[in-house]
């Protein structure tokens, strides 16, 4: 997994944009997004605050909320990389 996906600590980092830049934060929720111009869906892992302001905003719908965050796992096909998110339970 890509070090801009993951934290030290191997969660999810949040993805979203803030000020034109990642936001970076520990991803606490994930966000089914789609996109308008490619007709895609695809979960995006958020802070709480990006998931909250997407949510009211655009257009998304929280799936899965964890306070300890989620791990990445992916699997590699022919050219695309696919990613997996995990709850962390403890």
């Amino acid at each position: 997994m890509r070090q801009s996906h993951t934290t030290i600590g191997k969660k999810a980092k949040c993805l979203a944009y803030r000020n034109s830049k990642r936001c970076g934060r520990v991803a606490v929720a994930l966000v089914d997004c789609n996109t308008a111009t490619q007709g895609k869906k695809y979960d995006m892992p958020m802070c709480q605050e990006c998931a909250d302001e997407r949510v009211m905003h655009w257009s998304g719908i929280i799936k899965i909320q964890n306070d300890q965050g989620f791990t990445v796992s992916s699997d590699v096909f022919d050219t695309w990389h696919q990613r997996y998110y995990h709850p962390i339970h403890i």
